[in-house]
């Protein structure tokens, strides 16, 4: 399968993204009667390996709670290319993009257990200042 062009543009000049892996087994839970994973799961997995990305970077999504600030779905956009399957081992990749503005620019893949891709995804969230549920204008200093 040929490999896509991310849909962010890095700036000239900025950091280069930064990226986490993580594995999960699919439990019988997560799929339909005939084992295969529910569409509605993967945005879970892409949630796992999004925060665990934010704690490789010193920051827990608690953290950036404690400090006022929530980062909601602004857009998500997923692209199902083969199904996952119950007891299959998944490797759930997220890769944050900087971007000057306040939000965040993710890109995800998930891969099965013969290294096939079985979807991509891109995630944007923004930040916001959870006592006036406004939209901030700029990153907020704990970012």
């Amino acid at each position: 399968m040929k490999a896509r062009n991310t849909v962010f543009k890095d700036p000239e000049g900025a950091p280069r993204p930064v990226e986490t892996t993580v594995s999960h087994r699919i439990y019988f839970n997560e799929t339909d009667a005939l084992g295969i994973v529910w569409h509605g799961n993967y945005p879970v997995y892409f949630e796992q390996a999004v925060t665990e990305l934010l704690h490789k970077l010193g920051m827990s999504p608690h953290q950036l709670h404690q400090a006022g600030v929530g980062t909601p779905l602004a857009q998500l956009h997923i692209d199902y290319k083969i199904p996952l399957y119950l007891d299959e081992t998944i490797q759930t990749t997220a890769k944050l993009h900087w971007h000057d503005g306040p939000r965040l620019n993710f890109e995800l893949s998930i891969q099965n257990e013969k290294g096939e891709i079985a979807c991509r995804a891109t995630i944007v969230q923004m930040f916001i200042d959870l006592a006036t549920r406004n939209a901030l204008w700029c990153s907020p200093p704990i970012w």
